[in-house]
């Protein structure tokens, strides 16, 4: 049961990264994107990313539909809105973010873990250079399902975020709802924390 936690919430942890690289690599699409759009979906395609359609920009919000990354990491859709001007205080501020129905592949999703798992503490611990020194979630919803590791199997996992503060090394705050149903157990959690301190309700 603790390692199904804890790979989900590995999991769940790359997926929120995904999505900032994904708001980075977005960043010159403003609200009449045809032509950058263009530019975006070729370059997202040399990463081998694949959706379906996309919607708006940036300032308002976009949408991405059926994205496809090698048929490895699927999502029936992708919802986006970041607030640029607080880049200008170094600040990556995303208001709302939703990746609705994720599906793992299973040998994908094994050796990501396993790479993860026995990477060197002093690699992981590297401080990488970013545009932002503080991410801050508003809000996020992130829903997963039929994804298989090892002997476990995900019917369907979801997870909410609310207000969440991060310095990305220290300080960090804000409230997370936890929700799982597996082969293992069904699982329902309400997490308060900041910094060390956590406050749990599980269910």
């Amino acid at each position: 049961m603790k390692k199904l936690f804890l790979t989900l919430y590995t999991l769940t942890g790359w997926l929120i990264i995904g999505i900032i690289v994904l708001s980075i690599s977005l960043f010159f699409v403003v609200e009449s994107p045809s032509t950058v759009l263009s530019l975006v979906k070729t370059s997202l395609k040399e990463q081998g990313i694949y959706y379906g359609e996309i919607e708006g920009g940036l300032l308002s919000g976009f949408v991405l539909k059926d994205v496809n990354y090698q048929d490895k990491v699927k999502a029936k859709e992708v919802r986006l809105k970041v607030d640029l001007k607080q880049l200008e205080n170094r600040v990556l501020y995303i208001d709302n973010v939703i990746v609705d129905n994720v599906e793992v592949e299973q040998n994908f999703l094994a050796s990501f873990i396993d790479i993860n798992s026995t990477e060197d503490v002093n690699k992981s611990s590297e401080k990488v250079d970013l545009p932002f020194d503080r991410v801050i979630v508003n809000n996020a919803d992130i829903s997963l399902h039929n994804t298989r590791y090892q002997t476990y199997y995900v019917d369907d996992a979801k997870l909410h975020i609310d207000k969440l503060d991060t310095d990305m090394e220290e300080k960090h705050k804000g409230k997370v709802t936890f929700f799982l149903k597996s082969n293992i157990t069904q699982l329902n959690l309400h997490a308060e924390f900041k910094n060390k301190t956590y406050k749990l309700h599980a269910n």
